[in-house]
């Protein structure tokens, strides 16, 4: 907008967008939501909604307010008299009864602690006049260093069917990671890791598209007569499209509420079909970045190998035009010969019209001119070899390429068709290793404003191969378990016993064990925010990562309480993990958009989300606890009460905590909305489930004033069903459904 003030002669542009306000003589205008073009209209149906506040002393004394109810919550937890105080004083009194107990073997819970106690790479040559049976898998030293080649990196928008990308710049390891996972649900494929397979998938795709890489979902398999893995063609109909198409559209179409379990399940089905398309295609390899671009564009040979390997996209007869016609027209400047072929790419366009097109589409589809089929077919490369230097030549007259854009080409080029498959055939990388330096030293040197550091690729690369939240969710499911067993045990053995002693001593491992992983874990957050740039609480996948460390800190904080809370909070950081495992959320690092550019919503979410790992540690001390309830006998009663009287006390202290970040995080969430759009709450689900989430938890504290409610059993049970108003919030309500976000 402009602001022209005639008051004061000022006259200024200025930009207003999401966390982009303007400020002006006591006034701030607020983007709060924008219409887009409809193009199916002749009207431009653009528009901008901004709203304007003016209310100074109505938001200072609002803010106040906050700021003066989370300090009271803040210093009530040190207060000589208040609850948190009294109930630790609570716990220390029953550590000493606990001391002055001798306790013989408590033989009632025996049944209890049984129940818890309870392809080295394959160069042959087959017949490779059929492209169906012809791959070859690069060597595993030669795909580290493809692991860094630098790609642009692409989503598929389910939604619209098209493939976008998301701005990052990643090694090329990210995404062949990702894909694999996504289509193989595998982190390799008969021995090969993803770079390998990957990698191979976009240069043989004819072969791949007979390899049963496609995991099928079971809710599906059975009513499409498909095994566990599928092949592409195995999902690709007469048509040439996705062979269940028209029970696809009736699932998309539907209602995310309305759909059955086998409509989720086809529409994923449907996703992996389209991105292995979307692999054959080349649309996930943008790896070369154009000039001087000024909005640094990376473009990807996409259709290589279309109309050569991949009989599903063009009619392979156009493409077949040897070396000598391609050379004939090339020095006759006369490329009538292939306007029937272009005719077929372009039915709109003349043969003028394609030679000006952009660079980088001319690029792709001038390599249906290069005979590669026969040059592969034979291992002999020299025709290739040739047409590079008449295809330079091309480049540079006809379509007036940069110089460095050219050299791009050409690395690609040789790379790619000929390099690669040459060395994979002979097991010779000398040649292929320089090539892939060159280009990568080329990518660096172009896209040197986008591109991530080496040190911040080899991180990435390293992010990607650690697996750190599996591998530390299996931790601590191993020595939890482990733990609680323990627990129970020693709640039946004579405490100056030697078992009891041996017991202990193998505690203490587990306990440094538990604790060395959380602090693995941490590192795993901590690379995550070094590589996306923001932190990592910005989607559902990173959330319940962070909620699980921050249960950790719960856990650890009052782990000297009670033996069972730090194996109870690391099955519950096991659970949480294990979910993010279970391709239900997406784990792609992704740059934030501009709404959540906000250090307001950085740290809104961080203390919202960190209430969640305390709320959670309070569930499951009251499951243990109703646990302890249902096998406490009058021979045991004794020393069941003081455990369930110390699980009840340290439940009682990490809710307390758990419900003042809740509501200072919801507090925070009111100021970040009324400083990026100019409202505090606007009743959207999201917010709605907040309060109702904070009621809650604050009845269940307040239940001890009411004699008939006050026991622990009630505490217990309403502690641990407590915990589903934060399941509804988290995880039930997607984020589309904030106001902010569909504005």
């Amino acid at each position: 907008i402009q602001v022209n003030d005639p008051r004061s002669g000022e006259k200024f542009d200025q930009r207003i967008f999401m966390n982009n306000v303007m400020d002006y003589d006591g006034y701030r205008f607020f983007q709060s939501s924008y219409k887009l073009d409809d193009p199916s209209t002749p009207e431009n149906e653009e528009a901008t909604v901004l709203q304007v506040n003016s209310d100074f002393w109505g938001t200072n004394i609002t803010y106040f307010g906050y700021l003066m109810m989370s300090i009271a919550m803040i210093l009530s937890l040190f207060a000589p008299v208040g609850r948190f105080r009294v109930l630790n004083e609570k716990l220390k009194g029953l550590k000493e009864k606990r001391k002055s107990i001798s306790l013989s073997l408590l033989f009632g819970l025996l049944a209890l602690a049984g129940n818890l106690h309870a392809q080295l790479n394959d160069h042959t040559s087959p017949d490779l006049a059929d492209f169906s049976t012809y791959h070859q898998i690069v060597a595993e030293d030669h795909s580290d260093k493809l692991a860094r080649l630098l790609v642009q990196e692409i989503k598929f928008n389910h939604e619209q069917h098209q493939f976008t990308p998301t701005g990052r710049i990643i090694p090329f390891h990210t995404i062949a990671d990702r894909l694999l996972r996504k289509i193989y649900r595998g982190t390799s494929f008969e021995g090969n890791n993803p770079v390998q397979v990957v990698f191979s998938m976009h240069m043989y795709p004819q072969y791949w598209a007979k390899q049963e890489v496609i995991q099928v979902p079971s809710a599906v398999r059975e009513k499409l007569k498909l095994k566990e893995y599928a092949s592409y063609n195995d999902l690709t109909g007469e048509t040439g499209q996705f062979k269940w198409i028209e029970d696809y559209e009736k699932a998309h179409q539907k209602l995310e509420s309305q759909r059955s379990e086998f409509d989720k399940k086809l529409i994923k089905l449907n996703e992996k079909y389209e991105v292995v398309k979307g692999v054959f295609t080349w649309n996930y390899f943008r790896m070369a970045p154009l000039d001087k671009d000024k909005q640094n564009r990376w473009f990807q040979p996409k259709r290589m190998f279309e109309g050569v390997v991949n009989p599903y996209v063009l009619d392979t007869t156009y493409f077949h035009l040897n070396l000598e016609d391609f050379q004939r027209a090339n020095d006759s400047s006369n490329y009538l010969l292939f306007s029937e072929m272009y005719n077929a790419l372009y039915p709109s366009k003349n043969i003028q019209d394609i030679l000006a097109m952009p660079p980088p589409t001319l690029f792709i589809d001038i390599l249906h001119f290069s005979s590669i089929q026969k040059a592969i077919q034979s291992g002999n490369y020299a025709h290739a070899e040739k047409l590079l230097g008449n295809y330079k030549n091309f480049l540079e007259e006809k379509v007036n390429l940069s110089p460095a854009d050219v050299e791009t080409a050409i690395l690609t080029l040789r790379y790619l068709i000929i390099t690669s498959d040459e060395a994979a055939r002979s097991g010779d990388y000398s040649k292929a290793d320089d090539l892939l330096d060159k280009i990568i030293a080329r990518q660096r040197s172009i896209g040197k404003d986008v591109v991530p550091s080496e040190a911040m690729v080899d991180l990435e690369i390293r992010y990607n191969k650690m697996q750190i939240f599996k591998n530390t969710g299996y931790g601590y499911a191993l020595f939890g378990f482990l733990m609680l067993v323990m627990f129970f045990w020693q709640l039946f053995i004579h405490p100056q016993g030697k078992l009891h002693r041996v017991l202990s001593i193998c505690v203490k491992v587990f306990f440094w064990l538990i604790i060395a992983l959380f602090l693995y874990h941490g590192a795993g957050i901590g690379m995550r925010w070094a590589i996306s740039g923001h932190a990592p609480w910005s989607n559902g996948y990173e959330a319940l990562v962070f909620i699980a460390w921050v249960t950790m800190v719960a856990g650890i904080a009052f782990s000297r309480k009670n033996a069972a809370v730090l194996p109870a909070t690391a099955l519950l950081a096991y659970f949480m993990l294990f979910v993010t495992e279970q391709n239900l959320m997406d784990p792609e690092i992704t740059p934030l958009v501009p709404v959540l550019q906000s250090y307001w919503l950085m740290i809104h979410v961080a203390i919202i989300t960190g209430s969640y790992g305390f709320l959670g540690l309070g569930a499951i001390l009251g499951l243990i606890n109703v646990i302890l309830f249902i096998f406490k006998r009058e021979k045991n009663k004794t020393i069941l009460d003081i455990n369930i009287s110390e699980l009840t006390y340290v439940s009682e202290m990490t809710i307390t905590i758990g419900l003042f970040m809740l509501t200072i995080g919801t507090f925070l969430g009111g100021v970040w909305a009324n400083e990026s759009w100019g409202r505090y709450w606007g009743w959207d689900p999201k917010e709605t489930w907040a309060l109702v989430s904070v009621l809650v938890y604050a009845i269940l504290l307040h239940l001890r004033f009411i004699p008939q409610l006050s026991s622990k059993f009630i505490f217990n049970t309403y502690s641990l069903w407590g915990y589903s108003a934060i399941r509804q919030i988290g995880f039930c309500i997607p984020l589309r459904f904030s106001t902010y976000l569909r504005n």
